[in-house]
């Protein structure tokens, strides 16, 4: 009789596990986002420092 593979990828975690799990990918994906709207909102500042500068040099 031939041996039953055991397919080890597979893992039994506990419901506590999972939660725990599903909130660090949960925080891992906010901090994701906050970097991007950081970078995004960066851009912006700049956008909008140069545009200031501009108007203010028409003004001149």
């Amino acid at each position: 009789m031939p041996e039953e593979e055991v397919d080890e990828s597979f893992e039994i975690i506990s419901e506590k596990e999972k939660l725990w799990r599903d909130y660090l990918v949960t925080c891992e994906t906010n901090y994701i986002n906050a970097e991007a709207s950081m970078i995004q909102n960066k851009a912006l500042i700049e956008l909008a420092k140069a545009e200031i500068k501009k108007e203010s040099d028409k003004n001149k």
